[in-house]
């Protein structure tokens, strides 16, 4: 019996290995994304990140971030930053989050990261218009003027399961006048730091 179980657990553990690799290899083979934005919901900014008003970030900045993306897709485009040929644009699931931004807690002065398992229960609780494909979010840990990075998780996840099957925590450099246009700079880097890594993390799946 001890055996069988055992056999049982290998298969289980050898199916769940390949769904695994056939799934984030879908993230570089699928020609379609569906980009969800920006979630700063856990957002922390590093020794205030020079916000006069750092409640700005959950009661402006955060919807124009996002909005830049739509607005100015000649500039953010997601389809040539990552390889696709559709990309389709689904914000509700983060602006619900960024709602719950927490303004008592925004500032700090320690040390702070979002750990990955946080960044699948935030997921899991997303409510999606599709119900199948590949998802990207860009879950921003902290901005941090000083050490000038928006630390963020660049998270690819299975729309049906809510699964993340692609992650990687990099740290996106601001630049531009104003703190619209500075942190928006963050994400362009991002998005530029995505299209030069590609190819090598495609290979790497």
């Amino acid at each position: 019996m001890k055996n069988f179980v055992s056999t049982i657990l290998v298969v289980i553990c050898a199916v769940s290995f390949t769904f695994a690799q056939t799934s984030s290899k879908k993230v570089f083979s699928t020609t379609k994304l569906v980009w969800y934005g920006l979630d700063y919901s856990k957002v922390r900014l590093i020794d205030g990140a020079g916000f006069p008003y750092p409640e700005e970030v959950k009661t402006k900045y955060a919807r124009a971030w996002n909005s830049l993306i739509v607005n100015e897709q000649d500039k953010y485009d997601v389809k040539k930053y990552f390889q696709k040929s559709q990309v389709d644009f689904d914000l509700n699931a983060v602006k619900e989050a960024n709602k719950t931004i927490n303004e008592e807690e925004l500032v700090t002065y320690d040390s702070y990261e979002i750990e990955k398992s946080e960044v699948q229960e935030m997921i899991k609780a997303y409510s999606t218009k599709a119900e199948k494909g590949i998802g990207l979010v860009f879950i921003v840990e902290s901005l941090d003027k000083v050490g000038e990075a928006a630390h963020t998780h660049v998270t690819f996840f299975d729309i049906e399961s809510k699964e993340v099957i692609f992650h990687e925590k990099m740290a996106g450099r601001p630049g531009g006048f104003g703190l619209r246009n500075f942190w928006a700079g963050s994400v362009m880097d991002l998005f530029k730091q995505c299209k030069k890594n590609w190819k090598s993390w495609a290979k790497s799946q």
